[in-house]
């Protein structure tokens, strides 16, 4: 990590001058965002899609990799990562393969896979979806067999 953590995150925005952090105070109006939030280590969709947006504009306006991770308090991997979505949907994607799809056969894991992707949802909610379906399957069936013999 940079040296910059060390400074609180509205240390690196007082003063004037920079792009760099011109940049951020527009960000951090356009998404109603409190810088401590913003440098912080919180993962949320949405203050994620304020540090990509800061990236993308400050790359837009020639900082290198580097220079942005500086700026925004994130290792320079993490701006690379921002700034190109290509690597985030491979990276989602191998995220998505969680334990219970690893649990099953190659051919059944690759179909499962597929299927969830079609239908844009994670695997293991489509994996949860056939269960539920097939648990209420179940005691549909033993209700009927029961009323059958009463």
């Amino acid at each position: 990590m940079t040296d910059t953590m060390q400074q609180k995150p509205t240390d690196l925005l007082a003063g004037a001058g920079s792009r760099g952090r011109a940049i951020i105070k527009a960000v951090l109006n356009n998404h109603s965002l409190h810088a401590d939030d913003f440098f912080g280590t919180s993962r949320v969709d949405y203050l994620v899609a304020a540090r990509i947006d800061a990236a993308t504009r400050m790359h837009a306006r020639g900082y290198s990799h580097n220079r942005i991770a500086d700026m925004l308090c994130r290792e320079r991997s993490t701006i690379t990562h921002y700034l190109n979505p290509g690597l985030r949907i491979v990276k989602r994607n191998r995220l998505r393969q969680t334990r219970a799809v690893k649990l099953l056969a190659p051919d059944t894991a690759s179909f499962v896979l597929a299927f969830a992707n079609a239908e844009q949802i994670a695997p293991e909610m489509l994996i949860a979806r056939w269960v539920s379906e097939r648990a209420n399957y179940e005691i549909e069936a033993r209700a009927r067999a029961e009323r059958a013999v009463a």
